[in-house]
């Protein structure tokens, strides 16, 4: 079962989330990889970030709205990426995939 935990800043607001893969998940010789995503509410800016080295073209993101329809797509290509949002405001889910992995966030473009 997969865990997510939050990162809080001093005033007790939510600023990221981070999701845990267990390894055996994943299958034997495989490595979970962690990602954060913050801010949980946007205003231009989403950073991803890992401590996990990254292989480039590895991991893809789609950003899709409440609608299913994806609005913005790319490759994750270092351990700290910021995808600019030029979106109009509402409810927005970032998935990252891999051929073996998935991960899904939610946020917010004010």
């Amino acid at each position: 079962m997969s865990t997510l935990h939050y990162g809080y800043d001093a005033a007790g607001n939510r600023i990221s989330r981070q999701l845990l893969q267990p390894k055996y998940l994943l299958g034997q010789n495989q490595q979970s990889t962690t990602f954060s995503v913050f801010p949980t509410v946007v205003t231009d800016i989403v950073n991803i970030t890992t401590q996990d080295e990254i292989v480039p073209n590895k991991f893809n993101y789609t950003v899709t709205n409440v609608s299913g329809n994806i609005v913005l797509s790319g490759t994750i290509q270092s351990q700290n990426t910021q995808i600019q949002v030029l979106l109009p405001q509402g409810y927005y889910i970032l998935n990252i995939h891999s051929a073996t992995e998935q991960f899904s966030f939610n946020f917010i473009k004010n």
